[in-house]
């Protein structure tokens, strides 16, 4: 539950502002999923930012740009004048499920959102220079760039999300130990290419007596997959990634390829992603899981809303110094050192100190609100839970409680104000 926490105290952070807003303002964020949701590592996130948020009352925009099926650079830029038709004012921040997101969007950063914070969830190594070798699929060598390389220059924060193949084959390699060959299921897609090379050289560079086998559309239709799984013994061990079909469809087996491949293949079926088990039995297999993920993400998102706006204002606020306060420490040769620790600091310290009692009760309050909506523990929680059962001794107990830390907390504000600033 603490996901949810996370991302309640982001957004009163980042959006102090949020009730009451219309849709021409930009007190929203926008989260961009590169494909489309359905995929239990990215329906998590979704889910963290937009069931639990929304009881707030605070506003998540989503979208699914649908990557996959552009075909031309022709299809990306309609795909951005799509999006700045839709919003016409920038949102205060852009979360992006997989890099090809922010690939096709990268342009919109350059110009109309140029001053928007970014966060790319899902994200590798690298990625395509151009948008074009993107979308026809060219991820080789000669194509692909650090992912530092490219986001270079641009607000956005990245969080990658590593594969433990290695790890994986190994534990196949327990549970079937005549396994000579590694089979990959896997599409077309940006991120499932990348995953497929990433299985084979690890293949090839860990496990040189093994033989891998590419399973994949569009060169096999879900019948042919089917039928080649069905030919399989456990000689042959098997990972499944992901399936996605756009000819020749047949609707049942291909949107519930996840389900029907367990009845027909004699051997265990393994993971390198968090999946729904509801939508499979996996026998298994290294990641980290969505929920985790999510986490991490929700605790990123609290760090570029609270710490960066804190940054920057405490940046401002030194370079709006009074010059004749510069000036006279220079005339006395102070050195860097001492120009912060006697003259920037000191001048600091009165604006931060006065900021931290209302900042305080603020974050209490979030803190209890938080824990009323998602958490499973905390004063928040004691005080929701106990209402349900009609229990209001405990509730106005645990009201007064809350009371009393922000009242004990203040008090020692107050006492270190007063000697932290001991000159004012």
């Amino acid at each position: 539950m603490r996901k949810r926490l996370y991302i309640l105290l982001f957004l009163f952070g980042l959006f102090p502002s949020v009730y009451g807003q219309q849709s021409a303002d930009n007190n929203y964020v926008l989260l961009l999923n590169s494909a489309s949701f359905g995929e239990a590592w990215s329906d998590v996130l979704y889910k963290s930012l937009v069931e639990d948020v929304q009881q707030l009352g605070v506003r998540v925009d989503t979208g699914e740009l649908l990557v996959p099926m552009m075909k031309t650079a022709e299809d990306a830029r309609l795909r951005r004048g799509m999006l700045l038709e839709k919003y016409p004012v920038p949102p205060r921040a852009v979360i992006y499920i997989g890099d090809p997101g922010w690939l096709v969007c990268r342009p919109l950063f350059d110009e109309e959102w140029k001053e928007v914070p970014a966060l790319i969830c899902y994200s590798r190594d690298s990625m395509p220079e151009s948008i074009e070798d993107l979308l026809s699929g060219n991820l080789d060598s000669n194509t692909m760039v650090p992912a530092s390389e490219m986001t270079k220059g641009y607000n956005l924060t990245i969080l990658k999300q590593p594969s433990f193949i290695p790890e994986t084959i190994e534990l196949m390699r327990q549970l079937q130990p005549q396994m000579n060959t590694v089979a990959m299921i896997s599409d077309h897609r940006y991120i499932s290419l990348r995953v497929r090379d990433e299985v084979h050289q690890a293949v090839n560079q860990h496990f040189p007596d093994l033989a891998f086998q590419s399973l994949s559309s569009p060169e096999l239709t879900t019948g042919q997959l089917l039928d080649t799984l069905s030919g399989f013994d456990d000689k042959i061990g098997i990972i499944y990634y992901s399936w996605f079909v756009t000819q020749n469809r047949h609707e049942y087996l291909d949107d519930h390829v996840q389900r029907v491949i367990f009845g027909l293949a004699h051997t265990p079926i393994f993971t390198l992603t968090d999946r729904d088990h509801e939508e499979g039995s996996f026998a298994g297999g290294y990641y980290i899981p969505a929920i985790s993920f999510s986490r991490v993400a929700s605790a990123t998102i609290i760090f570029l809303g609270i710490f960066w706006p804190m940054f920057l204002n405490t940046i401002i606020r030194v370079t709006s110094m009074d010059k004749r306060i510069v000036e006279g420490a220079r005339m006395l040769e102070l050195s860097s050192f001492e120009m912060v620790k006697d003259v920037i600091l000191p001048y600091l310290l009165p604006g931060v100190m006065n900021g931290l009692n209302g900042q305080l009760t603020a974050a209490i309050t979030m803190l209890t609100f938080a824990e009323m909506l998602g958490a499973s523990s905390g004063l928040g929680y004691y005080i929701i839970n106990y209402t349900n059962f009609a229990n209001y001794v405990n509730v106005i107990a645990g009201i007064i409680m809350v009371a009393l830390m922000v009242t004990v907390l203040n008090m020692l504000i107050n006492k270190l104000r007063r000697y932290a600033v001991r000159w004012r």
